[in-house]
């Protein structure tokens, strides 16, 4: 006598779920990178672009040393995250949203924070690292080769598997040997504490 099987048993159906959710957890990792680095990373290149140019403006405008100078003698020099305010107190960039990279939780309260003119900026307000006032006045013109800014790894990463780094030719390029986080990574060198991004602080 025949018997024709319509449904699973209870062993074939945990079989097909066990297959199933170690296809996901295959698939998924391999996705998760390509989604951020698709519509985000570009965008964060463009914002790094875009103030990298209104700077050079400016220093081709009005000359060295503009930006490390504070209104007052006990404040001798701005940190990062002010030196890259500084686009937005000058109207050279009126957008807060350059400010802020959109894979990073990071939240100037709609340009706020940064209209603050001349406090502290918490490391959450601005998404890039800049030049540190310790390396002195910027030259009218900076070798083109010289760091301007880069993601920051303050508070939560911009991205997971490199950070996008400015020059003064306003150039950005995509690094995997600089650590995307403040701890470091193993043979990675990290923002703020290895040459050559020793330089910048958010």
């Amino acid at each position: 006598m025949r018997t024709d099987r319509g449904a699973f048993t209870l062993v074939e159906l945990v079989v097909a779920i066990l297959l199933i959710a170690i296809l996901l957890g295959m698939i998924l990792p391999a996705l998760r990178p390509a989604r951020e680095s698709g519509p985000h990373r570009p965008k964060c290149r463009n914002n790094l672009r875009r103030l990298g140019t209104a700077m050079i403006w400016y220093i081709d405008q009005y000359g060295k040393g503009r930006y490390y100078s504070w209104p007052g003698p006990e404040q001798p020099s701005f940190n990062g995250a002010q030196w890259a305010a500084s686009m937005y107190w000058t109207a050279l960039v009126n957008d807060p949203d350059h400010f802020l990279c959109p894979s990073s939780t990071d939240d100037n309260d709609g340009g706020g924070r940064l209209g603050r003119r001349f406090t502290a900026l918490g490391p959450g307000h601005v998404s890039y690292a800049g030049r540190t006032g310790i390396l002195g006045a910027i030259e009218d013109k900076m070798p083109s080769n010289t760091l301007m800014m880069s993601d920051d790894t303050e508070a939560a990463a911009n991205h997971e598997d490199g950070v996008n780094l400015l020059y003064f030719d306003a150039h950005v390029e995509w690094n995997q040997q600089v650590s995307p986080v403040a701890g470091g990574q193993p043979g990675k060198r990290r923002i703020g504490f290895d040459p050559p991004v020793d330089m910048l602080r958010n």
